[in-house]
């Protein structure tokens, strides 16, 4: 079983299967769960979701890495940060993959049509939906590769999956040609364009990294992270 898993996966999930709370959608436009939104916003939420359960096509792909193989990935072209947590977290993994999801096509292109027909407030909900969904869509890749692990014996139920991904933390966006090279998604339709921005744009990359649960355990000190919009990398612990 073992030798099952460094191989790759292929998986495909429903759409209902990463359809977000309305409570996420609504954090990524910036508002709280104490803020009761406008009702014409609930229509919005309503007419979004319908057309991202329609139109969103779920897949991912995970491969096991060895740890050299990981190290060219993260070094990228020698652009990340002096200092990252992931340069503190995955030489002490059990076990990592790299992996990539993707919504597919129809909801990114829809999204544009949106914007290009002045249907702003649609394509705006539209576009925070699929994002949520897409993060979901990376939590179930998460599941699974720590799953199979624990499956196989390689892992104890104790340890600890999460996932980093390049242009976020300090680990610059270089490191996606690598990490394109080794996992080859376009066999789920995720390409890398020259900007380094994935195609279709709601898509997620990686590495998953397991291990003792005290390995992702960082303090939000780095000189990068009072940039940082995001602040989730704590929450998610």
């Amino acid at each position: 079983m073992l030798e099952d898993l460094t191989m790759r996966q292929i998986l495909r999930f429903s759409p209902d299967s990463v359809r977000p709370e309305r409570a996420a959608v609504l954090a990524l436009q910036g508002m709280s769960g104490d803020i009761e939104p406008d009702p014409r916003l609930d229509a919005y939420m309503d007419k979004a979701l319908d057309l991202l359960g329609r139109l969103c096509e779920p897949s991912a792909v995970y491969q096991m890495v060895s740890m050299p193989e990981f190290d060219g990935v993260f070094r990228g072209s020698g652009l990340n940060e002096v200092r990252t947590p992931l340069a503190g977290i995955y030489p002490h993994a059990q076990a990592m993959a790299l992996f990539a999801i993707t919504l597919g096509g129809p909801v990114s292109r829809r999204i544009a049509e949106l914007f290009e027909a002045d249907d702003f407030v649609l394509g705006y909900v539209l576009d925070a939906a699929a994002s949520a969904a897409a993060d979901r869509c990376a939590e179930a890749v998460q599941e699974a590769f720590g799953g199979a692990l624990v499956a196989a014996g390689r892992v104890p139920s104790s340890r600890r999956t999460l996932r980093y991904s390049p242009g976020y933390c300090g680990w610059h966006i270089s490191a996606q040609r690598g990490l394109f090279d080794l996992l080859k998604p376009e066999v789920i339709g995720v390409t890398l364009g020259k900007s380094l921005l994935m195609e279709p744009l709601k898509s997620v990359s990686g590495v998953l990294v397991c291990g003792e649960p005290g390995i992702h355990e960082f303090k939000n000190a780095f000189p990068f992270c009072g940039r940082c919009s995001h602040r989730t990398c704590r929450g998610r612990r």
